[in-house]
């Protein structure tokens, strides 16, 4: 497949459904109209995304979630892709895999992690190998860690929202009851 929109390395791909993806991908962030990546069905804006081609089976994206903070996503794409799943490490370095099942307070020994606990947020990951398949693409991997993201920012929100709120409680109090106004 040739390169028709000069992507900076793009020549070092040699997986040709994953040459199409990374043309579809850079085409949403283009705003250049592609099927495609409209069968994928990104849950990120087109302005919210950025790719780099690091290496013939490594990328770099960036996510920006709502305005507020981006995050950087490294990807290593297995030979036998799209059999296998890619290898995610985000801002901290940190395994994809990993950063799940410390979000869900397990510990495992990954090396022999069947993938068959349900509560596990890991073993309903598209990381996990029993869930990926050659239907599932980038993008798919992508929707999900910025669903996870949301998640992850919502619940912090949640928290800081409580203690706002919190804190309200106790200035009213304080000034009520004892005078104090600590606003």
């Amino acid at each position: 497949m040739e390169n028709y929109y000069n992507i900076k390395n793009y020549h070092l791909i040699n997986n040709r459904r994953l040459q199409k993806e990374v043309i579809a991908i850079y085409q949403y962030e283009n705003h250049i109209y592609s099927e495609f990546i409209e069968k994928m069905k990104p849950i990120f804006g087109k302005d919210d995304i950025s790719l780099k081609i690091l290496e013939s089976n490594k990328f770099s994206f960036t996510l920006f979630y709502k305005e507020k903070c981006a995050l950087q996503i490294t990807m290593n794409i297995p030979k036998e892709y799209p059999f296998r799943p890619p290898k995610c490490k985000l801002n901290t370095h940190n395994d994809y895999l990993e950063q799940l099942v410390k979000m869900n307070n397990h510990v495992y020994d990954f090396s022999s992690h069947t993938g068959k606990n349900e509560q596990c947020f890991c073993c309903k990951s598209l990381c996990c190998p029993n869930n990926w398949g050659p239907k599932k693409h980038v993008v798919d991997m992508l929707n999900e860690i910025y669903e996870m993201f949301g998640l992850i920012n919502n619940k912090v929100d949640e928290i800081l929202i409580k203690k706002i709120k919190n804190k309200n409680i106790m200035s009213k109090i304080l000034k009520e009851k004892l005078g104090y106004d600590i606003n």
